[in-house]
């Protein structure tokens, strides 16, 4: 199998290389697809790659780079699409199998963004279907596997992105975040995610799934990696696009870190609450004052997850579900029949609980400059058997965030705050564990100091899987 360096070098070890003529974009391309080709069949990471029309750009930016003209922050850089946003040279499946050859007409507002600051989309990422979690498999393109190990789910539902990251596949990925989907997969995969704050990321042109939770952000290695992204993501025009030079501080005196330690000590696994401890003394040696706080009823975000997510989901798939709903894969059409369950009353009710909600943790951000959590009770838990499945999002059982495995993840996506997971470590599987850090509304630029200053002390973002099979 192709072990190339260029596989595990961080967009700002490619971006450095490339201004030294140390290698081309042409040999990353090229290593990346090799690498493509050597693990897709065994992780199922990857729907699509775009082989042809990714070299021919490689060799367009190796000019540029020849030349001194490169311009863009991603100039040569592959960077991979969970496969819900809008391409015009690829399919746009949705991970539903009616739509395998749908292309859309112009790509996605970030696409364009991307592509501006010169990066060259690969290809795009296996999901669950319809970005709709609550199982571990897209019926019709296959399970993700976990790169550490292959036994295990590699999260949802920003499967692929997670995955192809982790191996070595794509240098950076585009996930979404609705109730943890960006969050969720960093986590189990030990890379570094973003859930921005709802909005700050245009979503023009990718698939809603509850459009008042929605957030569209990056995947990658390192949190330097994340505020490069950043930048390149968000119209400059608007200003305030400026998350690297942030990345300065090389302390975190008087940073004021929350902790709710009876809500984390109540649900974590015993693993993941020894890595997330040490953690805290990280911060602490950091300079970092740890606060302890309450987040306020995490219990009922289950009922709102259903309430409003599942309802909006509907709502928008209603025309097709009604007329085709066989199309639609199990899991999904359980999620339409919840969504359908939900009254008008009952989701105006959810809307105004997530608004008090909202304004109780701004209160709570008024005494901290950011929480931290673990960001999964759990490492990856292995797939399931198919007939034991538990339903995660109807109305008779445990709901997404009801059930402990999404315990941490909803409070960032109900507010609509920033959360950062970056890797804290190993349980005695060697799966790795995520930490998450929330701050307030348009926060990100200290989540990302304080989660530099983390990686800065620490080497977890630095490991990578040893991956050691090689397809037929």
């Amino acid at each position: 199998m192709n072990d190339s360096p260029f596989c595990y070098q961080t967009i700002a070890e490619l971006i450095c290389g490339y201004k030294a003529n140390l290698f081309s974009p042409v040999e990353v391309i090229e290593s990346h697809l090799e690498r493509i080709q050597d693990l897709n069949n065994h992780l199922g990471a990857f729907i699509n790659v775009s082989e042809d029309q990714s070299i021919a750009l490689a060799k367009i930016a190796e000019k540029k780079f020849l030349r001194n003209e490169y311009t863009g922050k991603l100039e040569g850089i592959p960077i991979g699409l969970k496969d819900l946003i809008d391409t015009y040279d690829l399919p746009t499946t949705w991970g539903a199998s009616f739509r395998r050859n749908t292309f859309a007409s112009d790509d996605a507002y970030l696409v364009k963004q991307l592509r501006k600051h010169g990066a060259i989309i690969i290809g795009k990422h296996n999901l669950l279907e319809f970005a709709m979690g609550g199982i571990d498999y897209n019926p019709h393109y296959g399970a993700t596997r976990n790169p550490w190990n292959m036994e295990h789910f590699s999260g949802g539902s920003s499967s692929g992105t997670g995955a192809a990251v982790a191996a070595g596949m794509s240098t950076a990925g585009i996930g979404t975040d609705t109730g943890g989907s960006i969050r969720h997969p960093s986590s189990h995969c030990g890379i570094t995610g973003l859930r921005p704050t709802h909005g700050l990321i245009s979503a023009q042109g990718v698939l809603p799934l509850g459009k008042t939770a929605d957030s569209v952000g990056p995947m990658t290695r390192t949190v330097a990696d994340i505020g490069i992204m950043l930048e390149a993501m968000l119209d400059s025009d608007l200003g305030g696009c400026d998350y690297t030079s942030a990345l300065d501080l090389t302390d975190l005196e008087e940073i004021r870190i929350g902790i709710d330690p009876c809500w984390i000590e109540g649900v974590s696994h015993k693993e993941v609450l020894f890595l997330f401890r040490k953690a805290i003394e990280v911060f602490r040696n950091s300079g970092a004052v740890i606060i302890d706080i309450k987040i306020p009823e995490p219990k009922d975000l289950g009922f709102l997850y259903r309430d409003i997510v599942n309802y909006e989901a509907y709502r928008y798939h209603r025309t097709i579900f009604e007329a085709s709903g066989s199309s639609y894969g199990p899991e999904a059409c359980r999620r339409m029949e919840s969504g359908r369950s939900v009254t008008d009353v009952e989701y105006n009710a959810a809307l105004i609980k997530k608004q008090e909600l909202t304004l109780a943790a701004s209160d709570i951000f008024s005494r901290i400059d950011v929480m931290i959590s673990p960001t999964q009770v759990q490492t990856a838990p292995k797939f399931q058997e198919r007939s034991t499945e538990t339903n995660l999002c109807s109305t008779e059982s445990r709901t997404e965030f009801s059930s402990s495995m999404g315990a941490f993840l909803g409070f960032a996506s109900f507010t609509g705050f920033p959360g950062l997971t970056i890797p804290m470590g190993f349980d005695s599987l060697r799966l790795p564990a995520g930490l998450q850090i929330v701050g307030p509304a348009f926060g990100e630029k200290t989540c990302l100091q304080v989660g530099h200053c983390y990686q800065m002390a620490t080497n977890w973002h630095e490991h990578h899987p040893d991956i050691a099979f090689k397809s037929a």
